[in-house]
């Protein structure tokens, strides 16, 4: 039974996910620059229960993003780009100490290698022509570096404080011997 608890959280954070994406996207270049919250959620998922479960969250929440709001085709690299996302964040922070620089490290790698790099190289792909958006996207990513890096940092503090890492870790050791 307690074993559900990490499962239901995933799911809530999968809901916030998509709510914090769509609700807070901020789109100043049409669609190719679009920026919004949904890292909060994917890293809090990160954060409790480690890279893999922070990756399943960030894409089952693209993939429900693009079923409920379709702005064209499906485009699996964005999805891959999403995953690879929740996966840093987890890689660099899950079972550490909180630190700016560990959280700079993790919103630097995703804001230019994932955002910046890899999600415009698939949107390449699929629109070609679009490698003239590349400077907005990078300045985009530059700018949500210190922002990212301020919010994940006072997230990963707020657990600590409320304790919640050993809670959930509790549980996990609990549903293991039952």
């Amino acid at each position: 039974m307690k074993k559900t608890l990490p499962l239901v959280t995933m799911g809530l954070l999968i809901a916030l996910t998509f709510a914090l994406t769509e609700l807070s996207k901020f789109m100043p270049f049409s669609n190719v620059v679009r920026i919004s919250f949904g890292f909060v959620a994917v890293t809090a998922a990160a954060l409790l229960f480690g890279p893999l479960s922070g990756g399943i969250v960030a894409a089952l929440a693209d993939i429900l993003s693009f079923f409920m709001f379709p702005t064209g085709a499906y485009l699996p690299g964005l999805t891959l780009s999403a995953l690879l996302a929740g996966v840093i964040y987890g890689l660099v922070l899950y079972k550490k100490k909180p630190s700016i620089l560990l959280t700079a490290i993790a919103a630097t790698a995703v804001c230019l290698l994932i955002d910046a790099g890899l999600t415009t190289f698939f949107l390449y792909l699929a629109y070609p022509g679009f490698q003239v958006y590349i400077i907005p996207r990078i300045i985009k990513s530059l700018v949500m570096i210190p922002v990212q890096t301020f919010i994940i940092y006072a997230l990963w503090r707020f657990f600590i404080k409320q304790k919640l890492f050993g809670k959930f870790l509790k549980s996990n050791r609990s549903a293991k011997k039952g």
